[in-house]
């Protein structure tokens, strides 16, 4: 089944978070509260609907969703994400470590003790911290939505 106009109802959804982000108009400042997760997930569904899994993922990183793994799974997005482990587990470690488990074949345990690496306290201060201390954060996707063309 074909959602009519989705581009369309993509288009206006992102402008919307856009102008949310920058605190442009009137309309965009009043999403308050679950406006912006709702308006969020809603464009994650429309971008899963019309194929675009990897916009659809970067979304659903950002709000949290547990739906990410259902994408992931379905539509075969492991490698798209087999880098951004540490990212999943913040929005569920179990489901993880069943898609680690399940796509042991794709993502080397090197590269999850290398992810693990960056993202645990340093007790040698090489990267510049002092011992348990964590290492700066990467920036989170605050311009998911303001570099999308519509």
């Amino acid at each position: 089944m074909s959602i009519p106009f989705a581009g369309s109802i993509a288009d206006k959804t992102i402008r919307r978070l856009s102008e949310a982000q920058r605190g442009g108009s009137s309309a965009a400042r009043a999403l308050k509260g679950d406006d912006f997760h709702n308006l969020s997930k809603a464009l994650a569904l429309l971008y899963t609907h019309d194929r675009q899994f990897t916009k659809a993922i970067d979304i659903y990183i950002v709000i949290k969703d547990p739906e990410v793994f259902g994408i992931i799974g379905k539509y075969h997005q492991f490698n798209y994400v087999k880098n951004r482990i540490f990212e999943l587990m913040e929005i569920n470690s179990d489901l993880t470590i069943r898609l680690l488990l399940d796509n042991e074949d794709s993502v080397p345990p090197a590269n999850v003790c290398g992810q693990a690496r960056s993202q645990t306290p340093s007790h040698r201060g090489g990267n510049g911290t002092t011992e348990g201390e964590y290492p700066p954060s990467p920036p989170l996707a605050t311009g998911l939505y303001v570099g999308i063309q519509v």
